[in-house]
């Protein structure tokens, strides 16, 4: 007669696991307990490096590779004793292929393979953490023909770090951006400000904050109490504590925002209530024509503002849903205010080489620098 002590299962993980079973040769445990990972599928991006695999086995255990593509992703261990706790790192190499990819690993209980084990995925990202593609090169430099500079810096893992953009040699923003991959803190400076976040696997924050300004994402209200889904409309808004704030109204209708969709909002609208008292509105109705967004580190995009009125945390794209996945023709405006991007020309990996932008007040070519 068999007796049951215990349950195992799965051919996928899905929840931590523990197995206990009476064979035909006598009672035996056999089964695992994941920590990490604690699903079946865990998403990276394509510029992460590193995740762990935290588990423990009943008996001895052996690890097989059913995936790999590219080889991206390597486990420290494959086999262990049973009655331990194992915590692996797992490396992965930055994705640059321009595709998702897979890897696909299985666990078994040496004694017990048929009875005790269990899969677990990473699969990671064709795009980084900034939304851009994982073989995009990194934006080093943009000069303007109306004397603008703007100038770049970003780590080994295709992280943002510093930002300045000047005019005629006058600087009018200044950014610095530490990472803390320990407790997974972000903090930015901006002129005199410290700003703050926590992030997740794609370095990003939610909303950055300090003492005196505050900027991230907003829901925008159906009614009060009832949040609009950001698949449809979401806000950017940096608010300053002396009262003037820049917002950032998007309209999607209803579109994808998983990493590695394209998006394209309908509709911006622009708000700048500036320092000085005076209030910038632009309503937009947007449209594409001119490529794909995704082939450098920057927004060129936010390039529709002037150097003045753009946002530098944007332009880097440290807001990623914010960043349209293709790159704008025509911002149609009520007000006499149209935007448009014109003759885009284009590298051989396809980033953006030079682009010329036609505002009310004049047009600017911008050329991009690797």
């Amino acid at each position: 007669m068999k007796k049951v002590i215990g349950k195992w299962c799965m051919a996928i993980l899905a929840l931590p696991l523990m197995a206990s079973c009476l064979g035909n040769d006598g009672p035996y445990q056999a089964g695992f307990l994941f920590l990490k990972p604690a699903n079946a599928v865990t998403a990276v991006y394509a510029n992460n490096t590193v995740d762990s695999v935290i588990m423990f086995s009943y008996g001895d255990w052996k690890m097989e590779t059913m995936r790999n593509d590219g080889d991206f992703c390597s486990i420290t261990y494959n086999e262990g004793k049973g009655n331990a706790i194992y915590s692996m790192p797992a490396y992965f190499t930055q994705n640059t292929t321009g595709e998702a990819r897979m890897a696909l690993f299985r666990v078994y209980d040496v004694a017990h393979a048929e009875k005790a084990n269990a899969q677990f995925c990473f699969f990671q990202y064709a795009t980084r953490g900034d939304g851009s593609l994982g073989n995009a090169p990194v934006v080093k430099r943009i000069t303007g023909s109306d004397d603008t500079e703007i100038e770049m810096e970003y780590d080994t893992q295709v992280r943002p770090i510093a930002l300045r953009a000047a005019r005629s040699g006058q600087t009018v923003h200044r950014l610095t951006i530490t990472y803390n991959d320990y407790d997974s803190t972000m903090t930015v400076g901006y002129g005199s400000t410290a700003m703050k976040a926590r992030y997740d696997r794609s370095y990003q924050p939610n909303r950055l904050i300090s003492a005196t300004d505050t900027l991230g994402y907003f829901s925008q209200m159906l009614m009060p109490g009832i949040a609009v889904s950001p698949t449809t409309a979401f806000n950017v808004e940096f608010r300053h504590a002396g009262g003037h704030w820049q917002a950032y109204a998007y309209l999607l209708g209803g579109q994808s925002l998983d990493p590695d969709s394209i998006h394209n909002a309908d509709s911006l609208r622009y708000y700048h209530n500036r320092a000085d008292g005076t209030v910038l509105v632009n309503k937009w109705k947007l449209t594409y024509g001119n490529g794909s967004n995704r082939t450098q580190t920057v927004d060129a995009n936010q390039l529709v503002y002037s150097l003045e009125e753009m946002n530098p945390f944007m332009l880097i794209s440290l807001f990623r849903y914010a960043r349209n996945s293709d790159v704008l023709t025509l911002a149609k405006g009520d007000a006499n205010d149209d935007v448009t991007i014109s003759q885009v020309r284009r590298n051989s990996d396809m980033s953006i080489a030079e682009l010329t932008v036609t505002r009310p007040d004049g047009q600017v070519t911008y050329k991009f620098e690797y």
